[in-house]
């Protein structure tokens, strides 16, 4: 194995933080010189890395595949904002943004994992990049406790604030949610910090790396910190679920468990849908739900999806392309649902389906929902193939566990939609290298396992 370079390691472990701490530098107002220096640091690991590739294939005379479904579905949703953008214009910023959410999750990507031909040394860049969420999620806390505020709100909530956090009233304790400084949402970084506990948990059950091992610890502690203030229910509970599947179901189911999930996930909506009249009339509902009664099940979901799902039933040109980013303020449906949002309807045409599937429905059309199962069914069968470590099955399962009550991820989510982004990178490159390798004398290093 090639020599580490620590100092890429480290902006390595800053991939999610450098863009988010930049995107807050912009909106805040920092002096130019202070966000040049941040878009210096987020350019110069990229330069480096290409540089080091470039000096490294001096002589070499084999080219490496590279695993297309990911880049393949990445590029739709980047295509899907850019027709979204002729029929609805919101501003190049969100374009320009998009780019940036899109295409800075392939570059490293590309450079640090697919590019690699250094087999472990690309395990360790991918298992580094994972550790990166919860390093994201430590920063958050601890501007927290500096003090440091989020710059922008997507709703006005100086009436009504954010709401009770209902988990610490299910234990006796009140307090009210609050918001982190580089998030892009509330419940966005609910999710993230879901996804953060379960990496932390991936590494203290797997890794042997002293470093690893201490910032998944610590790691571990303010993820929960930070899923109790944002009242992440949904998280919490999928969180709980997918480590009791990991302890008690066997290996050779775990691919099963993911496609059912992916199925279920994708028929939710219309499930909750129908019987959603037999929930509204159970009081066991207002027990975790943080508004009144009176704005629906769910917090509103159902009236959303039945919205969505009334004005998708007509065939046409939309149910195969879709309407592009923010379809459901382009097609009108926002309009309609919001009434059933109080003091935040005029805000509603920010307000996504709460749905995977519907949103990429709205936003891709079929095209969409296509490529999203063709993208989670090849990333479990990489899995179960090139027989990567089984634990990465439990964060697939997470997203599509969470895509069943909100849209995510996608690109309206930006932390969490790079955090996605590099896990099935990540993933699609590690098939990538190896599966030239079908010799038996090769079987050694296709079953490599993690030095860490």
């Amino acid at each position: 194995m090639r020599k580490t370079n620590h100092l890429l390691d480290l902006w390595l472990s800053l991939f999610l933080t450098l863009p988010m701490l930049l995107n807050y530098a912009i909106d805040a107002g920092w002096d130019n010189y202070i966000v040049g220096g941040i878009l210096a640091i987020l350019g110069a690991g990229i330069s480096s890395r290409a540089i080091t590739f470039m000096s490294d294939q001096v002589g070499a005379s084999k080219t490496q595949r590279v695993a297309l479904i990911p880049y393949i579905y990445l590029l739709i949703i980047f295509c899907s904002v850019i027709y979204g953008y002729f029929l609805e214009s919101y501003g190049l910023r969100v374009v320009l943004k998009s780019v940036v959410i899109a295409f800075y999750p392939i570059a490293v990507a590309t450079l640090f994992l697919v590019l690699e031909s250094d087999q472990e040394r690309r395990l360790l860049s991918f298992e580094i990049l994972l550790l990166s969420v919860v390093v994201y999620v430590v920063v958050n806390v601890i501007l927290k406790i500096l003090g440091f505020e989020p710059t922008k709100h997507i709703f006005d909530y100086s009436m009504t604030g954010y709401g009770k956090a209902k988990i610490l009233g299910l234990l006796g304790m009140s307090a009210d949610r609050d918001l982190f400084p580089l998030t892009s949402g509330l419940t966005t970084f609910g999710a993230i910090s879901g996804l953060s506990t379960l990496i932390c948990f991936y590494f203290l059950r797997s890794s042997k790396n002293g470093y690893f091992l201490l910032i998944s610890m610590v790691g571990m502690l303010l993820s929960l910190y930070a899923l109790t203030i944002s009242d992440a229910r949904a998280a919490i509970a999928w969180v709980m679920v997918l480590i009791l599947l990991e302890l008690v179901i066997k290996k050779k189911y775990k691919p099963l468990v993911v496609k059912s999930i992916l199925v279920v996930s994708i028929f939710f909506p219309f499930v909750l849908s129908a019987v959603s009249g037999y929930l509204a009339s159970k009081d066991a509902m207002s027990t975790v739900s943080r508004n009144d009664s009176s704005i629906g099940t769910l917090n509103g979901r159902v009236d959303i999806w039945n919205v969505v799902l009334d004005r998708t039933s007509v065939l046409s040109l939309h149910t195969i392309v879709g309407w592009g980013f923010e379809g459901h303020k382009t097609s009108g449906m926002s309009d309609i649902y919001k009434k059933y949002f109080g003091l935040h309807r005029l805000h509603a045409d920010k307000t996504t389906t709460h749905n995977m599937s519907l949103q990429l429905f709205v936003d891709v059309g079929l095209i969409g929902i296509f490529a999203w199962v063709l993208l989670i069914w090849s990333l479990v069968r990489t899995i179960e193939l090139r027989k990567l470590d089984r634990r990465l099955y439990m964060l697939l399962a997470f997203f599509l566990l969470i895509g069943a009550t909100d849209a995510a991820p996608t690109i309206y989510q930006p932390d969490l939609m790079m955090a996605f982004a590099i896990i099935v990178l990540g993933i699609g490159s590690l098939q990538s290298n190896s599966r030239r390798n079908r010799h038996p004398q090769m079987r050694e290093v296709i079953q490599y396992k993690s030095p860490v």
